[in-house]
């Protein structure tokens, strides 16, 4: 009897362990399109539910914002000529050196623009890191600048609402593989990828994307895919199919294309090892002829924008717009190369906001209470009604299916209410170390079409850093979505 109990446990451990392996193997897509005559997969096990559950989450984000902003921003791009043997200099780290780098910046553009997710460039083609880490010198640690712009970044993303991830260069860099500075081998230079990845997931446990440039180079992407979700299983892996059909660097949960767009057949259906996985696909495309910021750059039409974005709407796909924060750290607001005005003109007419915006001072806004004017000088000429009054509100009633508020946001800001229809929809918090005026505070664009009145009421609350209670109303902006383009009908999902 006792052997036999033996034989029994031993069959059963086996099984675990089995069973164990096979999920290990697995995408993140995989759970709803498998093929179940493989004998490989449970399309009824919990985890593959949390995986389509996750998967259908991403795909509801659909418009996000690519920020590269890295060593060429100071530097110039990076060339690595034929597997690096041309490689160009290793540049100075001091050259990193932002004067003015402000991430609630960056956030607000975002905002502004009607954008759902962010994806920044912790390490690009350089190999020069975002933040201080423990696996090599060559980053902000020992630049011109020591500010963790990574911490500042994620900082500023979760304050804002806004979900988030990182671009890293997965493939080879000048600085960490081969490239005459610190020389590694295939199998070093994966376990130091491995570890940067591991460090990022680890000090940011709600970081939901990892968009991988390089993948078709890299030595081994099933281990860093497993490696990834060890760490944190709900990380979207992105691979950069650049111009490529697919199947770059499998596996992964999506595919972006870089090149060629109406190329492309954006299937979302893959074959690998005999099973059909369910792979979203999206483009990845820059405001202006260039990844990174330089002077002088000239921004591409609205027009252009706005049918690839229209063609992702038909290809049910992602739209990852990229725009480059200049070396002073802030994404470019005025003169010719404005890149936030921009962003915000093309999401107005895209989603239909009325143009121009409601100034604070015209006659069909109501205050109650102590509003006094604090002069003109903002995007909009307002005069910026003010308050600091507990209970003292603002009101606007309007027809639309969209609404914004932007404010001016300063050193002396506290907190306001905002109801739709007299229903509470969220406390906003106005207070900004520098000041900024038209800053979007607040959107809503899931109203159904008919009247409503929105209410900002003064709390006379404030964060720790704030030197006062001011609540400064600049304008309003409202409208139909769907706008003056007649895109199609899907254009609503896009923005709820």
């Amino acid at each position: 009897m006792k052997n036999i109990i033996l034989v029994i446990l031993a069959l059963l451990l086996f099984g675990c362990k089995s069973s164990g392996t096979n999920a290990a193997n697995s995408s993140i897509g995989t759970s709803s399109k498998l093929d179940t005559s493989s004998g490989q997969g449970d399309a009824d096990t919990d985890t593959d539910t949390d995986s389509t559950d996750r998967i259908a989450w991403y795909e509801s984000l659909e418009y996000g914002m690519f920020i590269h902003y890295n060593m060429p921003t100071f530097h110039g791009a990076a060339s690595m000529g034929a597997n690096c043997r041309s490689a160009e200099p290793d540049p100075d780290p001091k050259k990193w050196n932002p004067t003015g780098l402000d991430t609630d910046q960056w956030m607000e553009v975002v905002k502004a623009a009607g954008m759902s997710h962010v994806i920044l460039t912790v390490k690009h083609h350089h190999g020069f890191c975002l933040w201080d880490s423990a696996h090599t010198d060559f980053d902000v640690a020992s630049s011109g600048n020591t500010t963790d712009v990574v911490e500042a970044y994620v900082k500023s993303a979760r304050a804002a609402g806004i979900r988030y991830g990182f671009y890293v260069n997965l493939g080879r860099d000048i600085h960490h593989w081969g490239c005459k500075h610190e020389v590694r081998t295939n199998s070093q230079f994966e376990e130091f990828q491995e570890n940067i990845v591991e460090e990022l997931l680890t000090a940011y446990p709600d970081c939901d994307m990892l968009w991988f440039d390089g993948p078709a180079v890299y030595p081994n992407n099933q281990n860093m895919y497993d490696h990834i979700k060890s760490i944190n299983s709900d990380v979207i892996v992105i691979n950069n199919f650049a111009d490529a059909s697919g199947n770059v660097g499998w596996p992964y949960d999506v595919g972006h294309y870089e090149f060629n767009f109406s190329s492309h057949n954006y299937e979302q259906e893959e074959s690998h090892g005999g099973i059909d996985h369910y792979i979203p696909k999206g483009i990845c495309h820059s405001i202006y002829n260039s990844w990174f910021w330089r002077p002088g750059l000239k921004l591409k039409t609205q027009s252009s924008l706005k049918d690839l974005h229209n063609l992702m709407i038909e290809k049910e796909g992602i739209d990852l717009v990229n725009l480059g924060p200049n070396q002073a750290g802030v994404i470019p607001y005025s003169g010719s190369s404005n890149q936030r005005q921009h962003m915000i003109e093309i999401y107005n007419d895209l989603f239909g906001v009325s143009s121009p915006p409601i100034d604070d001072r015209d006659g069909s806004i109501t205050y109650a209470g102590s509003w006094s004017e604090t002069g003109d000088s903002s995007d909009y000429n307002s005069t910026r009604k003010v308050s600091s009054t507990d209970n003292d509100y603002a009101e606007y009633t309007f027809t639309g299916e969209a609404i914004k508020l932007a404010v001016r946001k300063g050193p002396s800001s506290g907190k306001a209410d905002i109801y739709i229809d007299g229903h509470f929809e969220e406390r906003v918090d106005t207070y900004k170390a520098s000041t900024q005026s038209a800053a979007y505070v607040y959107e809503n664009h899931s109203l159904s079409s008919a009247s409503h009145t929105i209410k900002v009421e003064v709390l006379h609350e404030k964060n720790t850093s704030s030197t006062g209670y001011d609540v400064n109303i600049d304008f309003f902006e409202y409208g139909s979505i769907g706008g003056a383009t007649s895109t199609p009908t899907p254009v609503a999902t896009r923005i709820n």
